[in-house]
């Protein structure tokens, strides 16, 4: 039989607005499990035509075996051992597949439903409707100048503000036209009233998805994520949520990148209810300008945040992740040119 995952719920949300803080708080829920992302959609989005040697044959073997691969790297640690016939017996496509291993996950770590916040789920809103008819969605959204303020910290990122502004605009639009588009069961909810007043936001989340309210989803388990510290991306995990944690752009960002952030994304900041600071009328120079001007302001920007261990430590991973995507789909497409030939 095909493992099948009930009520699943999938956080739709950009990098650096608080979909792993919303994560853990419902990873504590007794019914919930929320596992770190091992990005599967995003990743095999482009490889799937490799895996046969038609635009109708797949070869599932060969794909199992490679996604098992990815959920196990270290910046995931899935801990995958079983083969695909203890996991699934009859899949017969990627999100059959995709689903075996969370619901698999899912029965492992005894819970009833799976929250999944893989990068990118407004562009896979269709396929997983109709691989799970039953999903639910958050859409989570944050004030994209703290956003792109958070970019500039992390060791891995955008090289300026305009194109994590860019990235914001393109990606709330996607989110909103998906919830449009598919009609998606969807509870949208900002990072800054969930950092704000926590307990009243997670009430209503979980009442809206049909779940008993906890408290313990009202707090951070410093015990259980302290081993995720390692990770830049995931430092504040371990601790209280931090309700202050918002407008800090302010004192990080010139007012020149406010204003191009705010022209990059004012129809969306309006959409959402952001107010503006600036009159969000910046022209863009030529390309090689933005880089001359931003790209230096901003490395020496990061270098006041970033410990250069930990960027090292981070960087190795995702690189080592990254040459492991690379093998796969070089690999495969190596054989699929065989075939072809």
């Amino acid at each position: 039989m095909k493992a099948k995952l009930k009520n699943p719920i999938f956080i739709i949300s950009s990098e650096r607005s608080g979909s792993n803080l919303l994560r853990t708080l419902l990873d504590n829920h007794p019914l919930l499990y929320g596992p770190l992302a091992p990005q599967l959609l995003k990743t095999f989005d482009d490889i799937l035509p490799f895996y046969g040697s038609s635009i109708y044959d797949l070869n599932l073997d060969k794909l199992f075996e490679d996604m098992k691969s990815v959920l196990n790297h270290p910046f995931h640690d899935w801990k995958i051992e079983k083969e695909m016939n203890e996991i699934t017996s009859d899949a017969n496509s990627f999100m059959d597949l995709w689903q075996a291993f969370y619901a698999h996950d899912l029965e492992r770590n005894k819970a009833s439903h799976i929250v999944c916040k893989e990068n990118n789920i407004f562009d896979f809103a269709f396929q997983i409707l109709q691989a799970v008819p039953s999903s639910k969605f958050i859409y989570l959204y944050r004030d994209p100048r703290d956003v792109c303020a958070s970019w500039m910290k992390v060791p891995l990122g955008f090289k300026n503000v305009n194109e994590a502004a860019m990235n914001w605009q393109r990606e709330q639009m996607k989110s909103i036209k998906a919830i449009k588009n598919y009609s998606l069961p969807v509870q949208a909810i900002s990072y800054e009233s969930l950092i704000e007043d926590t307990p009243k936001e997670m009430t209503r989340l979980l009442e809206g998805l049909g779940l008993p309210v906890d408290p313990a989803c009202f707090q951070t388990a410093s015990e259980k994520n302290k081993d995720l510290k390692w990770n830049k991306y995931w430092e504040n995990l371990d601790k209280p949520v931090m309700t202050t944690n918002k407008g800090k752009y302010k004192k990080s960002l010139s007012n020149e990148e406010i204003e191009i952030i705010e022209t990059r994304c004012k129809e969306v900041m309006m959409l959402l209810g952001y107010e503006l600071d600036t009159h969000a009328n910046w022209e863009s120079p030529a390309p090689a300008m933005i880089d001359k001007v931003y790209y230096t302001a901003i490395k020496k920007r990061k270098g006041k945040y970033v410990n250069k261990q930990v960027e090292t430590q981070v960087n190795e991973v995702l690189l080592d992740r990254a040459k492991l995507v690379k093998e796969i789909r070089t690999k495969r497409k190596n054989e699929w040119k065989v075939l072809k030939s």
